[in-house]
């Protein structure tokens, strides 16, 4: 036992002690570390926060809990979710989507695309996967706007409908108390 100061014990019970921390076989406990160099090391077991400031480079990350992103999430090759995305409620926010030719799919619990919202030129269409019909598409343009249905679909109307312009009926015209 060889005591140097109150700070250095060489020979305590507990391996080598400076002041309050201790190297011994079971490793190193240590209040604080500060480094300016180069850490390396095999594993790490960190039961705490880790407050990293500048960038870093992490190759495969595993999260197990809730991740809050508190600036912008770049994901640059994309984001593969196996359960479902749930957005509460969300006020004056949008949803941007730049593409050639955006497409958002909507499936069923069987997984296979239904139907499938796309922009494509200036066309904004509702499509049925199946046979890639399109039941609805709204076009702009710098004169008017224009909204087509799919021929089988048809349009009913519930209630009172207004037509500011020319109606023009290219079939059968069936009306009652004129």
């Amino acid at each position: 036992l060889v005591n140097v100061g109150t700070a250095l014990t060489l020979g305590h019970t507990q391996g080598l002690q400076f002041h309050t921390q201790n190297l011994h076989s079971a490793g190193f406990e240590v209040n604080q570390i500060n480094a300016s160099g180069i850490i390396t090391a095999t594993g790490a077991d960190i039961n705490g926060d880790i407050d990293v400031d500048g960038h870093t480079n992490l190759d495969n990350v595993s999260v197990s809990g809730v991740s809050t992103f508190a600036g912008n999430a770049d994901f640059s090759s994309g984001i593969d979710v196996t359960g479902d995305i749930t957005a509460g409620d969300i006020t004056g926010s949008k949803l941007t989507i730049n593409s050639t030719t955006p497409i958002i799919e909507f499936s069923e619990s069987d997984g296979n695309p239904d139907y499938r919202l796309l922009a494509e030129g200036g066309i904004f269409i509702l499509q049925d996967h199946t046979n890639t019909a399109n039941k609805l598409t709204v076009a702009s343009s710098a004169i008017a706007a224009k909204v087509n249905l799919a021929a089988e679909a048809g349009l009913a109307v519930t209630g009172n409908a207004t037509v500011s312009g020319n109606l023009s009926v290219g079939g059968v015209l069936t009306y009652e108390d004129v």
